[in-house]
């Protein structure tokens, strides 16, 4: 799997790819269950090969990372969001983890997630089943 991601993030060229977006079941950057370091070598290979956005799953609650880079915050880091919401038990994300501190998000609630690709920006928002939105935010392109 790892040589498999390593090729396929190569062969993406930025001036075809305007955004890489990941997606997965079990977190790397979890909010309910406890860190796993089994998810290090796609990581790396995320930060490497400029994955803009993950999507994780597993977790059943809402979240968002701060940017993520060798394992720290970071403006040029990657943005992790999950871990699923509709029709699972919600769980109680650990709001407490560094980051799923503000600008990151941590919540519950049975939920959509809409992700909208234009050219300058990517907008992220959580739409919780009442209609209202639970998380939003705007990831702009990297400068590569």
């Amino acid at each position: 799997q790892v040589e498999f991601l390593r090729a396929e993030l190569a062969s993406m060229a930025r001036r075809r790819t305007r955004w890489r977006v990941v997606q997965y079941h079990q977190p790397a950057w979890p909010a309910v269950k406890p860190p796993t370091r089994l998810l290090d070598p796609f990581v790396r290979l995320f930060e490497e090969g400029g994955v803009d956005l993950v999507c994780e799953a597993d977790g059943h609650c809402i979240k968002r990372t701060v940017p993520v880079r060798n394992g720290a915050r970071a403006p040029d880091g990657v943005v992790y969001i999950g871990e699923g919401g509709l029709g699972a038990v919600q769980r109680k994300p650990d709001a407490s983890r560094w980051y799923l501190a503000p600008p990151g998000y941590a919540g519950t609630g049975h939920h959509v997630t809409r992700l909208t690709f234009r050219r300058d920006r990517l907008d992220y928002e959580v739409i919780r089943l009442d209609g209202a939105s639970g998380d939003a935010a705007t990831l702009r392109p990297r400068s590569r």
